[in-house]
C-alpha cells in the first residue's frame, strides 16, 4: 500500500520519502542527503522514489547501517516509522 492514513489521535502522520529526506537534508545538506539516500535505494534494489511504506521501512534500516550521522539518523526514521506502525495498529482496534 502506498498511502497511509493520518492517525488524527496522535497527529501523526506516515513516514514519507519526503519527511525521510528533509531530515537528512536538514543535518547534511541536500547534495549529501541525495546521496545517502540513493545509496540505501541502491542497496535495498528499490527506486529511489518510492513512497511505499514497506519500502521505506527497508531503505531506513539501510540507512541505519550506514556509518556517522546517516546511521543515527537512519535509525531515527526506523524508530519513527515503527511507531507510527504500533499506534496505527492500536487506533485500528479502538473503536
Amino acid at each position: 500500500m502506498d498511502s497511509y492514513p493520518k492517525i488524527d489521535k496522535y497527529n501523526l502522520q506516515p513516514p514519507t520519502r519526503k519527511y525521510a529526506l528533509n531530515i537528512l537534508s536538514e543535518v547534511l545538506g541536500s547534495d549529501e542527503a541525495s546521496k545517502a539516500w540513493n545509496e540505501a535505494c541502491e542497496e535495498c534494489k528499490l527506486s529511489n522514489d518510492t513512497n511505499n511504506y514497506d519500502n521505506l521501512q527497508l531503505i531506513f534500516t539501510s540507512l541505519s547501517e550506514q556509518d556517522g550521522v546517516n546511521g543515527a539518523i537512519g535509525r531515527s526514521l526506523v524508530m519513527r516509522s515503527n511507531v507510527y506502525n504500533i499506534l496505527s495498529k492500536s487506533y485500528q482496534y479502538e473503536y
